[in-house]
């Protein structure tokens, strides 16, 4: 059985990988070098952010199970939406990944709201757990 103290570590886990948002500082005109290096720096971030949310999902479902009745339904269907996001996400990072040149800098800002669109999702789906446990 999956303790609170378990998903919270899980929770404040997955926080500290996302938060590091790739962020852009303005720097009057920046090289092609620099700019690549910087798209590959978001890269690293934003892929590192994304790995490991298909266990933290499964673990938080085979907790889930443990629930019965409208309780379980209810986190069952937050992690079905949780799964979804995960998936937008992935297909976002697949964009940057494949961006080139300035044209990621403007794609960088939709990946950075679906990681967090997951991310919200994810603690939406953790406060339904702590709810029926």
């Amino acid at each position: 059985m999956i303790n609170r103290v378990t998903l919270i570590s899980i929770a404040m886990l997955l926080i500290a990988l996302l938060l590091p948002a790739c962020s852009i500082k303005k720097d009057g005109g920046s090289s092609a070098a620099s700019l690549q290096n910087k798209h590959k720096e978001c890269l690293k971030k934003t892929e590192k952010g994304l790995a490991g949310y298909g266990k933290k999902i499964k673990v938080l479902y085979a907790a889930a199970e443990e629930g019965s009745g409208n309780a379980r339904d209810e986190i069952n269907k937050t992690i079905k939406e949780l799964r979804k996001k995960q998936r937008e996400a992935v297909k976002k990072y697949d964009e940057l990944k494949s961006a080139s040149g300035k044209t990621w800098k403007n794609i960088q800002g939709r990946v950075k709201q679906s990681r967090e669109d997951l991310e919200d999702t994810y603690d939406k789906a953790l406060a339904l757990y702590h709810e029926i446990t």
